[in-house]
């Protein structure tokens, strides 16, 4: 998969038509760039990527009070387990984002969209993040991400994928 962080490649320079003569030597080098820029954009936005940090714009949602003009949703993916450094235990546990953190803190939050994820207990049993046993909120004031634990085990592997608007 190829993959590129310049967000406007992703989303605004894919042609709608490609207009090249087969005899040009440059063909078979504008034909595979071509490619490249779409498969790009649908590993994007066909939610192929899940990295560790916020990259580029992930959606597009409408703008409040101008539903013609879009406004970018981001997304980013938390290792909750590494991110506490080690199991997660049962209760409440908080981790605050700062800019040595991976993911980093957010810059710019503004309100959520969506948040989804999946854990394994000490025990082995399966959860979704936002089961009544275990949920997951973000602080925005204190970039926090808060994690409660009501399964009855540790948490040993935990993985969080919250996406947001951002100003």
């Amino acid at each position: 998969m190829t993959f590129s962080s310049d967000p406007a490649l992703n989303t605004n320079q894919i042609p709608v038509s490609l207009d090249v003569n087969p005899e040009d030597k440059e063909y078979q080098n504008i034909l595979q760039l071509y490619l490249r820029r779409i498969a790009n954009a649908v590993n994007t936005k066909e939610s192929g990527l899940f990295l560790l940090q916020e990259n580029a714009p992930f959606e597009q949602w409408y703008q409040i009070g101008n539903p013609q003009q879009n406004r970018n949703a981001y997304r980013i993916t938390a290792d909750l387990v590494f991110l506490n450094g080690g199991d997660i235990p049962t209760g409440s546990t908080s981790l605050t984002l700062s800019s040595s953190t991976q993911p980093q803190s957010i810059n710019g939050y503004l309100y959520p969209v969506q948040g989804f994820g999946g854990a394994i207990d000490t025990s082995g049993l399966s959860y979704f993040l936002n089961d009544p046993s275990i949920y997951v909120r973000y602080n925005s004031s204190t970039n926090t991400i808060i994690i409660q634990n009501n399964s009855g085990s540790a948490l040993t592997w935990c993985v969080w994928v919250m996406e947001y608007l951002k100003t």
